[in-house]
């Protein structure tokens, strides 16, 4: 048989860290001010329903969105120096599962820029948003 090394769990990315703390925050936690220390106060963000101008606007969506979340399955987690990625489930009333990806920039310690793409047909039914036109 041969000798074949083992090594231990890969260290955990500073980035990934952050992540995790700002995403358990407003989904398992319910904590904003956890979630809030984690964003920076330049936060950018890009999400398929809305843009927010300012870190505030965006804390107060999350804080109402994550009320809805009664359970999170991630899939998956990626990091590098100065990014995340994270792949999961949400389950939330009244839409039921919803799959999201969201993609995280860091700088000096904060989150500066989200981008999430999910499908959209579930909120838009729950009445998050208005329907989708349809072209005749």
């Amino acid at each position: 048989m041969p000798n074949i090394p083992t090594h231990g769990p890969a260290p955990v990315q500073p980035a990934l860290e952050l992540v995790r703390s700002y995403h358990r925050a407003w989904t398992t936690d319910k904590n904003l001010d956890t979630a809030t220390e984690c964003l920076s106060e330049t936060l950018q963000t890009e999400l398929p329903l809305g843009t927010y101008e300012t870190k505030a606007e965006y804390v107060e969506a999350i804080g109402q969105f994550g009320e809805l979340v009664s359970s999170v399955r991630m899939i998956a987690e990626l990091a590098t120096e100065d990014a995340a990625f994270l792949l999961y489930d949400v389950e939330m009333s009244p839409i039921g599962t919803l799959r999201m990806a969201e993609y995280f920039e860091i700088a000096d310690g904060k989150i500066t820029s989200i981008r999430l793409v999910n499908d959209t047909a579930g909120l838009r039914a729950a009445g998050f948003a208005p329907p989708l036109a349809v072209r005749t």
